[in-house]
């Protein structure tokens, strides 16, 4: 295989590896925000249930005679529902607001290994091309005739120095020839030297681009970790609890108890389990959802 088959095989080579780089990172982008929108389901869905039970707890507390045969459960059935289904839409809000910025992060991540890979595959390039242009330095024909007409002038330089019949045409065809010489040298070292301070920029470029990447990754584990913390303490009261346990229903004597089972109960259910989560979700509303835009 000769050296243009190798070089051409090498770059074949580049470009495959730079568009496979390209496809992993896009792919690698998209399981991350599926991955993030996984964790925020299961959290909100964990929260959800964990206050179903909590009411449900908390009306067996209030009278354990309270079921689906009674009068009035509909009612009591459809109050639930209706403020579970806005937890959990006020829950999926606030969840999305952090998804939203990780996604954004995501991209831009997307956006500087995309960058980063493309200066790869030209630091690459350059270091192929400086490489060529160094042997164009050793083969230059130019160059080398120069120096072979050079040496033959300083043959004769010296056999006329010894014959003393040195003149002053003679020195200067020879310092012509070395002047030549060194012009073309320098032409060809300009040309190496361009491509190698190509090469420096390019390596500041990706050092500053794997700067900007470790700050966005740092940005994004720490928004992860910040919003699942955030998701399972929303909307709980002052003695928070973790999203795996279920929160502790409310404490009723038996005198509460007695009075509610023999006249209201779903009054007392409404009044004391789900006007107190409405609250909640309202303020969280108000103070949180608000400000987050």
């Amino acid at each position: 295989m000769n050296s243009n088959t190798n070089e051409e095989y090498a770059q074949s080579a580049l470009k495959r590896f730079f568009d496979t780089a390209t496809e992993n990172i896009t792919m690698s982008a998209t399981l991350n925000r599926a991955l993030a929108d996984k964790i925020s389901t299961e959290t909100i869905n964990t929260k959800v249930n964990n206050q179903f039970n909590s009411i449900q707890i908390s009306m067996y507390k209030i009278n354990p005679k309270f079921n689906e045969k009674s009068k009035h459960y509909d009612v009591i059935k459809k109050e639930i529902l209706d403020v579970l289904t806005d937890y959990e839409a006020t829950l999926t809000e606030y969840s999305e607001y952090f998804d939203n910025k990780i996604e954004e992060l995501l991209l831009k991540r997307v956006e500087l290994e995309s960058h980063l890979i493309g200066k790869i595959f030209k630091e690459e390039n350059l270091k192929s091309v400086e490489n060529k242009r160094e042997k164009e330095k050793e083969t230059d024909k130019l160059k080398n005739t120069l120096v072979e007409t050079n040496k033959k002038f300083f043959e004769i330089f010296s056999n006329k120095k010894k014959e003393n019949k040195l003149n002053i045409q003679d020195m200067r065809k020879l310092e012509d020839s070395i002047d030549l010489e060194k012009e073309q040298t320098q032409k060809l070292n300009k040309r190496v030297e361009k491509i190698q301070e190509k090469n420096r920029t390019n390596m500041s470029e990706i050092a500053g681009v794997e700067k900007d990447l470790k700050n966005v990754n740092k940005q994004i584990k720490e928004l992860e970790e910040n919003k699942k913390i955030l998701l399972e303490e929303a909307m709980e009261t002052k003695d928070k609890w973790i999203s795996k346990t279920i929160k502790k229903p409310f404490s009723f004597s038996r005198i509460t108890r007695f009075f509610s089972c023999k006249f209201n109960t779903p009054k007392m259910v409404t009044k004391t389990i789900i006007d107190p989560l409405r609250l909640r979700i309202s303020e969280f509303k108000t103070n949180e959802l608000v400000n987050l835009n």
